[in-house]
């Protein structure tokens, strides 16, 4: 487990919010977002692999232009390397955190 003192809770908060508040992002999870539900219905949910589709979401919008232009002179080290790792984890676990209710709502 990474030392709770690497994380940068200030540019996990800034991506959480930046990705709640995409439009983009939010048209790219709302498959995943009715998988979740599906999953929740059939009592098979699993948040460690919800994490994990969450965070491959989020390594691709790493890559986009938007991300990049915004994010990468304020936080470029922030999101790579072993530390990176525990930060993506964190904006994902904040992510699915707030999607609980909707895919809650969903599962109905």
């Amino acid at each position: 487990m990474v030392n709770d003192m690497n994380i940068d809770k200030h540019a996990v908060r800034e991506l959480v919010l930046h990705l709640e508040n995409e439009s983009g992002f939010y048209r790219q999870t709302e498959m995943l977002r009715k998988n979740y539900a599906k999953k929740k219905a059939k009592d098979v949910f699993d948040p460690i692999l919800a994490i994990k589709g969450i965070d491959s979401l989020v390594l691709n919008w790493f890559k986009t232009r938007e991300f990049l232009q915004v994010y990468t002179r304020d936080f470029a080290n922030t999101f790579k390397g072993r530390n990176g790792i525990a930060n993506r984890q964190l904006v994902c676990s904040e992510i699915l955190a707030g999607w609980t209710e909707e895919i809650e709502e969903l599962a109905r």
